[in-house]
Formats: structure tokens, C-alpha cells, sequence
């Protein structure tokens, strides 16, 4: 009775668990997003399963902190059905990440997941805080899972962090599970045992190190493990000389048939490491048949060799890592390198982020007359047939053009960044990056480009890292067509008007100061870039169009992670190390993140307030953005579920006012509107016949518009999920989605009240289970998940994963998809891998 109660007490509970958010949506281009356990300031890698990628050019994943508006992007690698990225560590902060996938279409259409609304109701990841405790408690030596010699090994543990509650003279010690508390000693907040004087001779192999930490009261605060392995000197010495190597590989065919259209697909990856001495080696080969000469590189390469922690290089695709103000998950074919000494570190990458690709020819064209060949298009070629054109009934000497779709230049960029300092408590660094297209790359393209970013970096930290401030600026210059080469000193007199002689003695005089001014700054800049018109800023100086600068400081006592950040972007900056970076914004957040009641209950709060027209243009509006979000978590214990529940409030609002008068611009413009958003999740392991983990989540956002528009939204999505795992090798997925969306607006501006709905409602069914046979090597796995309401399709699965001997597996799904209102479509894939 219990039990069964218990079971219904779940199921009423658990209005809110934070199950992987790809779950409670549904879409037409993606199955599924597969995130691992968020961690705390760890690297969070991601994939997203795709139903097809016949139409799929190109996947980005736009992610953001808690508390914050503004989403980073990340470009996703594109394998087949999957596309994978990883959110760097200083990004995944608790409570939550929120992210979002947008999508670009063969036809140049977009699509986005979640499909509604994705900026103001994005999906979450919640990240699984670090427990302060485990910082009071460190090991000096031996390091974790290190191997060293018997005769080498000497314990110590560092005290110095603790908390007041500690009392350290109370400190328990124990090796291999065995009391050695009596054996050691504390000194200077260092606690140090010689296992010398172990009672028992320790055998080589894998032992263990328990830190038992007491509060004042002599009750257990926190305790600590480590692994360590010992062996001889002579074994230690010939490993190390010892070439190690590993590696895996793998085959893939894929068929889908989308719509009538049917593409078959080939890849291949391979992954070599091997470690010698102090040398590590490793190699990263993928190649497949999408590598086409008219789309940027499918195939990847990769070769690193890193000395130990003091030096890396890498030949081939890199993410090199810079500032975000300048490079920012942006893939570098050519030379990425970095020397790390402590005092004195260096990263350097010099390689091309785009390659060249040809423009096409359209078809040739008279023109009317030699005044309309004057003002031909850029995008034309200009030809002139002397004679008759065999193709075109024609005069003599006609003017001809013809009409092409612009290429891509080749993009070369390089960037370097000496530093100073271990980045523990001090680091000051200085970037560079350079930008360029190469003109002579290919024959048909238009506005080749051209940028600079030049900056510092600082970061002060005190208090083991409690007291922690980080702050980088930059100033960028960008030149947006370079085909002309830099102005003379008399083509800037020509560009100014010196000698415009329709201006009167006065405006010829300010024209000359300009152009003075203009050739001091250009006489430097030469150097650096390409100047004339088309340069921006042509005076960086004057306002500062293009200074970019964030300082963040964080403090962290008494339970508490404050974090404030100040920022603003110019309405010139531009970085071609980070396309995705919003320019024309300033404003400054702060957050705190508490602890109560042992980490039983985490509250978390935060407050944004930004806003564009940093030039305080007295033409622009000025558009401001407000974010408030308030999040609490509560872990009971254990055997009962944990919840979650947040709100958050967004505004966007600026001074425009809307009439039957009002600008096309103005229209376009406007903002006024407020966003309520509420969040409820919670997660039950439990035991009912079988283990079952159920959960649930229930999300609600209401949109308010107060311009003439109307374009109020309403959003209400409800999910729940339970996986069983039976005592034979058996797992199921039951779970449903509920999904309710409301959209509202108002034609035009006339006033009259003609508010027209548009709904999207629908209803979604998972069926899932997979059977373990032939003592695991063959895994049997099936999916059935239909939709019903406005979104409609069945989409059925069906898997096997087979373990042909050992380290080698033949993986094999087939998708059926079948869609409501065109042809179903079918997906069927086998693969081979092996490691050695």
C-alpha cells in the first residue's frame, strides 16, 4: 500500500523534472539532442540527431548562461544525421544553460528547434553544481591515478581551505580502508603521513586514500577519496620509454529518401593517439562523399603533438582558443600552436577559415545603350564583341554583360596573443588578429573584405580564485570591399572634395581638415589595412565606434557566487575570429547564486539590463532590454524527489509610438512588450515492481504586446517520462508531450479591433525499449512516437547493436517517418566500428 501510494505521490509531484529538453519538443528536422550529466565549468559536449540532412546545410547551436540575453553561437559539425558541439567550461555555469538550434535549409529557408518562439522560450540544460566541500579538501600528493614508486610515495593533504565548521585537529586519515590517523601528523594546516610506517608491507597495483573531515561538534562534515597506483621505479622508467598507442575507426553508409529524393551517403573517421615519454600524439582523420568543390570543406584533418603541459601543435582543423572578443568556435585550416611556461605563455594560429569557391555565369545580356553599361551592376561581367555574336543576332561592337552569382574569397586570418602570467592569480595578455580575403582567389566575386582587431586581456584573482576579476577589450577596424587597394593621399583630397569646386571657400576648408585628419590616420593604418571608403570606422577614435570591453568580477564566501559584469560593443566592432558576436550593445548584469540547509536548497537570482544606440545618435531610438530570473532547487534526500521552479520576466520597450502617420521604419522598430516566464521540474528514482525513474517538467510563458500590434503569445508545454528497467536485460520509455501555443496580432495600425489567433496544438506518444541479448554483445532497440493534433507524423525506429568480437561493432537503424500532407520519408544507416 505504501509502495502504490508512494508510486500516485510521485506522479503528483513530479510536475517538473529537467529531462533532456529535446524530449518535450517535437520537429520536423530533429529527433533528438543527447547531453550527458552538466557539470559545473566541465566542457558539455552535445549532439543533435537529425531526421534527415538532405536539406540540412548547416547547424548552429546558440547557448547562454543563466541570467543572461544575449545567446553565444556555436557552428555544429555536420556528420550525417548528427551534428555536434561542445559549450566551452566557462560557459556551463548552475543553475542552468538555455539553448536553442537553428537550422539553414537547401531552399535558404531557416528552421529552428524548438520550432516557436526559440529566442524567448528556449530549451534548458540544468548543470549540476560543484560541491564547495570538495575544494576544502585537496591533495597535494599523490596526484589522482597516479602511478608512482613505492619508495617515492608520500601522503599529503592540504587543510588550508577549510571551513570554519572544520575542526581540523579531528581530521580521520585512511589508507586502503585502514585507520593511519594516529601515524600522521598536521602541520601548518598540512596534513602528512609516510606510509613507511603502514602495518602491513603495500602490494603494487590500485589503493586508496579516505580524508574523513569533522565539524566543532565532532559530527562528519565531508569525506574525500582518492586512487593512486603503486609500482617499481624500473617498471615506471620502461613504460615511459614504452611507445603506447590506441585508436578507433569506423564506416558509414546511409540512405535517405526524403520527399521523392533519394541520396546515399559514405563517411569515414579514424583516431589515432599514442604517447611517448613526455609526447603526445594524436591524429584525426574524417572524410565523406557530401566533400564538394562548391561548398565549404566536409572533410576534416587534424594532427596534434603536445610536450608534456609546455608545449602544442596542431596541423590541420583547429578551434583555436583566444578571448571571445576576438575567436570564438571558429575552425582554423592551417597551423595552431601554443607554448605554456607559466611567466610566459604564446598561442598563435595562422591558417584560412573559409576556402575559395567560384562564382557562376549567368547568361549573356545586351545592354540598351554605353550610359546603361556605365552603370552596370556590380555583379556583371563586362564583355564587348567586336563582329557579328554567333549566338545573338547583333550589331558590330554591342556592349555585352553578364550577370553571375557571387563566389567566396579565400579567407586567411592570423592571430597571436603573448602572455604574461599562470593565470592562477595574475594573467595579462595582448592579441592581434588579422583578416583578409584573397582578391585573386576567384574570378567571379564581389566586396572582398578586410579586418583587424588589436586588444588586452587581464585577469586578477585572490583568495584561491574566491576574489576573481576578468576583463578584455579590443578595438577593431573592418574594410568591406578591398578590390580598389588603399587611397592615395590625393584620392582621400578626391573622396573629401577638397577641390569640389560646387562648395562654397568654407565647406572646401573643412573638407581640407578632414582629409588632413584622414591622412594622419591612414598613413599608420596602411599598414595594418586596407584604407578607403569602404573602411569602418574611418575615424576610430572619434567616439569609438569600434571599442568592444567586458569586465566580469565574481566573489565567492559565505555560500554565496556573485557575479557582476559590465559590457559594451561598439556599433562598428567586428571580429572575423567570431561571426556571431552582437556589436551596438552596452549594459551590465549581476547574479548570486545561495546555498542553504547543506546544499539542500539552491536559490539563484540574476538581473540584465542592456541597451543598443551606443552612439547616443539623437536620430535612433534607443532600445532597452530587461531580463530578471529567479530559480530554486530543492534536494530533500535521498528516496525522494527533487524539485525545481523558476520564473523569469523579460521587457523590451523603446520610446517609439506608433500611429496612422507612423514610418514603414518605425513599424519595424517598435517595441514595447513584456515576457512572463514559469518553470516546474522534478525527478523520482523509485522501486515499484521494477527501478523506474519518472519525471516530468511544465513550462508556461505569456508574452504581453502593448504596441497597436497586438502580437501577444502564449505558450504552454507539459511533459512527463519514465524509464523501467527490469531484472531481465530489459528498459523501456513511456512519455508524453502536451503542447499549447496561442499567437495573436493586429493587422495594421488603423486602431481598428481585428485581432486575428493562430494556434499550434499537439500531442506527442513515445514508445520506447531496448533488449540486451548474447550476454550484451547484441543490443535490440525499437521506437514508436506518434504525434497527433496540428503536427502531425508517425515516426517509427528500429536498431541493432552487435559486437562481431572484440572491439568491433556493427551498428545498424532504420527510421520510418510518415508525414502528414506529403511523402512519408525513410532513413536506413549501417555502420562499422572497431578500436585497437
Amino acid at each position: 500500500m505504501k509502495k502504490t501510494l508512494s508510486f500516485f505521490l510521485a506522479g503528483i509531484l513530479s510536475i517538473a523534472l529537467f529531462i533532456s529538453p529535446a524530449y518535450a519538443q517535437v520537429s520536423q528536422y530533429v529527433v533528438d539532442v543527447k547531453i550527458p550529466e552538466a557539470i559545473e565549468k566541465m566542457p558539455l559536449p552535445l549532439s543533435v540527431q537529425l531526421t534527415q540532412n538532405t536539406q540540412i546545410q548547416r547547424v548552429l547551436l546558440h547557448y547562454r548562461e543563466f541570467g543572461k540575453t544575449e545567446y553565444k553561437q556555436a557552428d555544429m559539425l555536420l556528420s550525417g544525421r548528427t551534428a555536434s558541439a561542445t559549450i566551452p567550461a566557462k560557459s556551463v555555469i548552475a543553475p542552468y544553460i538555455e539553448y536553442y538550434i537553428s537550422m539553414q535549409l537547401a531552399n535558404n529557408k531557416q528552421a529552428t528547434f524548438p520550432s516557436e518562439s526559440p529566442r524567448s522560450n528556449p530549451l534548458k540544460i540544468q548543470v549540476k553544481e560543484l560541491d564547495e566541500k570538495d575544494m576544502e579538501v585537496r591533495f597535494l600528493s599523490p596526484e589522482p591515478g597516479e602511478t608512482l614508486a613505492a619508495e617515492d610515495l608520500a601522503v599529503a593533504v592540504s587543510l588550508m581551505y577549510t571551513s570554519d565548521a572544520v575542526d581540523t585537529k579531528n581530521t580521520r586519515i585512511y589508507l586502503d580502508g585502514v585507520d593511519v590517523t594516529d601515524e600522521a601528523i598536521i602541520a601548518d594546516d598540512v596534513l602528512l603521513y609516510n606510509p613507511a610506517n603502514f602495518k602491513k608491507p603495500l602490494s603494487l597495483g590500485s589503493h586508496s586514500i579516505k580524508i574523513e573531515l569533522r565539524d566543532t561538534l565532532g559530527k562528519a562534515y565531508y569525506t574525500k577519496h582518492q586512487e593512486f597506483n603503486l609500482s617499481t621505479a624500473t617498471a615506471i622508467e620502461m613504460e615511459k620509454a614504452k611507445l603506447q598507442y590506441n585508436g578507433n575507426a569506423q564506416a558509414e553508409f546511409r540512405n535517405e529518401k526524403i520527399d521523392d529524393k533519394s541520396t546515399n551517403y559514405i563517411r569515414g573517421d579514424v583516431h589515432l593517439g599514442s604517447v611517448y615519454k613526455d609526447y603526445t600524439f594524436s591524429g584525426d582523420v574524417h572524410l565523406t562523399n557530401e566533400e564538394k568543390s562548391y561548398l565549404q570543406p566536409q572533410n576534416r584533418f587534424l594532427a596534434a603533438i603536445q610536450a608534456a603541459d609546455i608545449a602544442k601543435v596542431q596541423v590541420g582543423d583547429a578551434y583555436p582558443q583566444f578571448p571571445s572578443l576576438f575567436v570564438s568556435g571558429k575552425r582554423v585550416r592551417g597551423v595552431t600552436g601554443s607554448v605554456t611556461l607559466g611567466y610566459f605563455n604564446l598561442d598563435v594560429s595562422y591558417g584560412k577559415t573559409d576556402r575559395s569557391i567560384e562564382g557562376t555565369l549567368g547568361s549573356l545580356i545586351a545592354y540598351a545603350d554605353s550610359s546603361a553599361a556605365a552603370s552596370r551592376a556590380k555583379e556583371t561581367v563586362f564583355e564587348r564583341f567586336g563582329g557579328q555574336n554567333p549566338d545573338y543576332a547583333t550589331p558590330m561592337d554591342t556592349l555585352f554583360y553578364r550577370m553571375f552569382t557571387s563566389g567566396t574569397f579565400s579567407r586567411n586570418i592570423f592571430a597571436i596573443r603573448p602572455s604574461f602570467g599562470s593565470g592562477e592569480n595574475f594573467q595579462f595578455g595582448l592579441t592581434y588578429l588579422k583578416s583578409k580575403d584573397d582578391k585573386a582567389s576567384i574570378k567571379y566575386g564581389t566586396y572582398p573584405k578586410e579586418n583587424v582587431v588589436a586588444g588586452a586581456d587581464l585577469l586578477l584573482a585572490f583568495d584561491d580564485q574566491r576574489v576573481r576579476w576578468a576583463s578584455q577589450a579590443a578595438m577593431s577596424l573592418e574594410n568591406n570591399d578591398i578590390t580598389i587597394g588603399s587611397y592615395t593621399d590625393e584620392e582621400i583630397d578626391e573622396f573629401k572634395g577638397v577641390n569640389d569646386p560646387t562648395k562654397t571657400p568654407e565647406q572646401r576648408q573643412k573638407a581640407q581638415e578632414e582629409a588632413d585628419d584622414l591622412k594622419k590616420i591612414a598613413k599608420t593604418m596602411r599598414s595594418f589595412i586596407t584604407v578607403n571608403a569602404d573602411l569602418s570606422p574611418l575615424d576610430p577614435i572619434k567616439g569609438m565606434p569600434s571599442l568592444a570591453f567586458e569586465s566580469e568580477l565574481s566573489l565567492n564566501y559565505f555560500n554565496n557566487y556573485i557575479r557582476a559584469m559590465l559590457f559594451r560593443r561598439g556599433i562598428s566592432y567586428s571580429s572575423y575570429g567570431n561571426d556571431f558576436i552582437q556589436n551596438d550593445i552596452a549594459g551590465f548584469n549581476i547574479s548570486d547564486r545561495v546555498r542553504f540547509l547543506q546544499n539542500k536548497i539552491i536559490a539563484s537570482i540574476s538581473y540584465e539590463n542592456k541597451w543598443n544606440n551606443t552612439q547616443n545618435e539623437a536620430g535612433t531610438p534607443t532600445t532597452s532590454y530587461n531580463t530578471f530570473n529567479t530559480y530554486v532547487t530543492a534536494y530533500p534526500g535521498i528516496n525522494l524527489p527533487s524539485f525545481t521552479i523558476g520564473y523569469g520576466l523579460y521587457t523590451r520597450k523603446n520610446p517609439i509610438e506608433l500611429n496612422t502617420n507612423s514610418s514603414p521604419l518605425d513599424s519595424i522598430l517598435v517595441a514595447n512588450e513584456s515576457t512572463n516566464r514559469f518553470f516546474l521540474s522534478s525527478n523520482y528514482d523509485f522501486h515499484m515492481l521494477v527501478r523506474n525513474s519518472l519525471s516530468a517538467s511544465l513550462s508556461i510563458a505569456n508574452k504581453k504586446d502593448n504596441t497597436f500590434y497586438k502580437r501577444d503569445q502564449d505558450n504552454v508545454n507539459f511533459s512527463a517520462l519514465v524509464v523501467s528497467s527490469f531484472s531481465i536485460p530489459l528498459q523501456t520509455t513511456f512519455g508524453f508531450i502536451i503542447n499549447h501555443t496561442a499567437a495573436y496580432s493586429m493587422p495594421d495600425t488603423s486602431g481598428v479591433n481585428a485581432t486575428t489567433t493562430q494556434k499550434f496544438d499537439y500531442q506527442t506518444l513515445t514508445l520506447g525499449a531496448r533488449y540486451r541479448l548474447l550476454d550484451d554483445r547484441l543490443n535490440l532497440l525499437a521506437t514508436i512516437a506518434p504525434s497527433f493534433g496540428d503536427f502531425k507524423r508517425l515516426l517509427m525506429q528500429a536498431g541493432a547493436e552487435y559486437q562481431v568480437m572484440e572491439n568491433h561493432y556493427l551498428v545498424s537503424q532504420f527510421d520510418f517517418i510518415d508525414n502528414s500532407g506529403r511523402a512519408s520519408d525513410t532513413i536506413f544507416s549501417i555502420l562499422y566500428r572497431f578500436m585497437f
